[in-house]
């Protein structure tokens, strides 16, 4: 017996739990993964606006001019291989930020940053062959159709533009893609959702720490009878709490006061002073200068 048609309550029920596993898998992007999603949702959304100008000629019954009608055509109306490929890049990396988001395990070749950034560049290689290459409609016996680039199309070249700086972000951010069965080495470790996998000179680094000896620790050899424990927090000496009051430190030397009055105070004793010699209380006699040239020729002269 085949089943009859779902009833709208599974239906609700089913479009309810893809809307909360959507929000689910946002929440497990990383902000690089995140501002990729944006860029792909921005390239869906410009293949509504219009891509290409149109204007028709056709024959007035009357003869006197013909008439003409101008008109846009979006992605949708000029549809062709060029706008399926901007569609399934939209569609392809919105996919994959889903199933990131939700933890599946994948690889792609060259990371995923670096097929966001391809698939930007393709995009606005895509756009600019189409200021080239316009598509043609159509026409009937007496109507002409003349087809041209619109704003739209434009506004698509720069959100390639976006997509395409989005995965060089993410090809610098180096995110952790889950590990496939099998995919991770028993000596490496394999890094949680949300970790960042180091850079060249991160992994350098981390290699000459673990290629030098470890330090060796005193209190890890040592006997336990010379072993000493560190103090606990309750036994360390603290230093005491500072006075309230306000100390004053006079580093000028004495007090002034003392230097003022040191003279008061202090009694020096008199200076010694050398005595005076005694008066000479000989007899003095005047002498002649004669008497002495005169004592000198003769010396029995008395």
């Amino acid at each position: 017996m085949a089943d009859g048609p779902r009833p709208a309550g599974s239906r609700g029920a089913a479009f309810g739990g893809f809307v909360r596993r959507l929000g689910a898998s946002y929440r497990g992007l990383e902000n690089e993964q995140r501002t990729a999603g944006y860029a792909a949702a921005a390239l869906f959304v410009t293949m509504f606006l219009p891509w290409y100008s149109q204007t028709v000629l056709g024959n007035n019954p009357r003869g006197d001019r013909p008439n003409a009608a101008d008109g846009s055509l979006t992605a949708w109306g000029a549809f062709s291989f060029v706008e399926a490929a901007v569609l399934l890049v939209a569609i392809g990396v919105l996919w994959m930020l889903f199933a990131r988001g939700e933890g599946k395990a994948f690889h792609l070749p060259f990371g995923d940053g670096n097929v966001i950034f391809a698939a930007g560049l393709w995009v606005c290689a895509l756009v600019f062959y189409r200021n080239f290459d316009k598509p043609s409609p159509e026409a009937g016996a007496g109507v002409a159709v003349t087809v041209g680039v619109s704003w739209g199309i434009f506004v698509t070249f720069l959100v390639g533009l976006f997509l395409a700086a989005s995965g060089q972000r993410l090809r610098s951010a180096r995110l952790v893609e889950p590990p496939l069965p099998g995919d991770v080495a028993p000596s490496d470790d394999p890094l949680p959702r949300g970790r960042r996998r180091p850079g060249a000179a991160e992994a350098s680094a981390a290699a000459r720490r673990a290629s030098e000896p470890a330090a060796t620790d005193a209190t890890a050899v040592a006997p336990p009878a010379l072993r000493k424990d560190p103090p606990a927090d309750a036994d360390r000496r603290r230093r005491p709490e500072p006075d309230s009051s306000q100390t004053v430190v006079d580093r000028r030397g004495p007090s002034t006061e003392k230097t003022l009055f040191a003279d008061e105070v202090t009694e020096f004793p008199a200076p010694r002073r050398t005595p005076a010699p005694p008066p000479d209380t000989a007899p003095t006699r005047i002498v002649d200068a004669e008497d002495i040239l005169g004592r000198d020729e003769d010396p029995g002269r008395p």
